[in-house]
């Protein structure tokens, strides 16, 4: 009895597996109905043509190449832009730094006389007197890391036994990058504008 309802299921199914592979066989990946169409057109020029004859010096001989050289306006535009060198500007910024401080002390005199002694000692960095209650302090240098200031440190040291490497705000003066040169032209610009 089973075997007869195995037999029949089998012969119940057989028709449903070959509907769907005829479905299977009709099925189309072919998109080109549903793509739109777009019409192109060769682009026709409506102007007057123009044709550049150039001559090589090969050819004339007897003619400088100054005299050979064809001048075309465009020419000139795009060699004055490539020939642009942007100008050099330096710019002073003040960060957190590092100078060489060699003095400390009450009295204006002494610290005077010890920026004259280091100053005199090298021509290349700037010193600075600085007051802070109750202290005058002089400082020589302008370095951003604390190994930048360790050469001319050594050199100090030898004639301001008190001498130290010292945080503080300094002035770098550096070439001014191109986004430096805009905020510049910008403040420039500013002051054109509230001027008038």
């Amino acid at each position: 009895m089973k075997f007869l309802q195995i037999l029949f299921l089998s012969f119940l199914c057989l028709p449903l597996g070959v509907l769907a592979q005829k479905e299977k066989e009709s099925f189309n990946d072919d998109v080109v109905s549903y793509r739109p169409l777009y019409k192109y057109e060769k682009p026709v020029f409506h102007g007057i043509p123009k044709t550049l004859e150039i001559k090589t010096n090969s050819e004339n001989l007897d003619l400088p190449d100054s005299l050979l050289a064809f001048n075309m306006d465009i020419t000139k535009k795009l060699n004055k832009m490539l020939d642009y060198v942007p100008e050099k500007v330096t710019v002073k910024i003040s960060k957190p730094g590092y100078r060489v401080q060699v003095y400390v002390g009450k009295d204006r005199n002494d610290a005077s006389r010890a920026k004259g002694r280091a100053l005199n000692m090298q021509k290349e960095e700037e010193a600075y007197l600085d007051y802070d209650r109750p202290n005058y302090r002089v400082k020589v240098g302008n370095f951003l890391t604390r190994e930048d200031a360790r050469e001319l440190y050594k050199y100090l040291k030898r004639h301001f036994p008190d001498a130290m490497i010292v945080p503080d705000q300094v002035t770098v003066v550096k070439l001014a990058t191109p986004d430096e040169l805009l905020l510049l032209q910008k403040k420039e610009w500013e002051k054109k504008k509230g001027g008038n």
